[in-house]
């Protein structure tokens, strides 16, 4: 039997490490891929939800704390029965009822919970926000003017039927995550003033090629650099109406 000489050895070592380098982005671009066409179709499943929630309440647009349940604190109408959770809280995925909430969920992106780690995240692995503007209450209240007027009637449309333009304007999105790791329980213009990034671990997510997954109220989904994002609420993105 031959035995090869070091000079081979060697010849052999650099052309696996030369395919490799050629193997490894085309992977990791196929992971990317992966994740993203996940999320798109998580967002796309929570907006399906949304709007049979607006439809089973008249119209009447959900609340900024859109995943708690009736029983819970600040809570009113929760989405979670929507998205095929038990009427009342349980901590499990719906997916399978003995998985954990380790666990990414239908709420998950799956690249934000590779990224921030599921012990950092809390509200069912949440990695997605609402836009406020998309909210007719926070936990079942509007707040008063003199407290800034966030949830004033009059800054948002109260029902599906007073947006002038669902398809433009956008319903859940990848989170804007606080520094600790939990995501915002809603987006708004100032979302875009820091975008997420490894080091800082904190801001808008936009790992989907440096874009951003959003679902729209008419159910479509699609990815949005944060430079397109507008910094007005009139604009019909955001669907403010004042």
């Amino acid at each position: 039997m031959k035995a090869y000489s070091l000079t081979e050895l060697l010849v052999l070592v650099t052309i696996i490490a030369i395919l490799l380098g050629l193997v490894f982005p085309v992977y990791q671009n196929i992971v990317n891929m992966s994740a993203s066409t996940k999320c798109a179709a998580n967002l796309r499943h929570v907006g399906a939800a949304g709007l049979s929630l607006i439809a089973d309440h008249n119209g009447k647009m959900p609340d900024a704390l859109f995943w708690r349940y009736a029983g819970e604190k600040y809570a009113a109408d929760s989405l979670m029965p929507y998205l095929g959770f038990a009427p009342e809280k349980e901590p499990v995925s719906p997916e399978s009822p003995s998985e954990s909430t380790a666990s990414p969920t239908v709420l998950s992106c799956p690249a934000a919970f590779k990224a921030i780690g599921a012990e950092r995240l809390n509200d069912w692995n949440r990695t997605y926000s609402i836009n406020t503007y998309a909210c007719a209450t926070e936990g079942g209240t509007h707040s008063s003017p003199s407290s800034g007027g966030q949830f004033t009637p009059e800054y948002r449309a109260q029902t599906l039927a007073a947006v002038s333009d669902p398809a433009s304007m956008c319903f859940f999105m990848d989170a804007d995550f606080l520094p600790n790791g939990k995501a915002r329980r809603y987006v708004s213009t100032a979302s875009k003033n820091q975008i997420w990034s490894e080091e800082t671990q904190d801001g808008l997510f936009a790992g989907h090629r440096e874009q951003v997954n959003v679902v729209f109220l008419d159910g479509h989904v699609e990815a949005v650099s944060p430079a397109d994002i507008p910094t007005s609420r009139i604009n019909p993105f955001w669907g403010g109406v004042k």
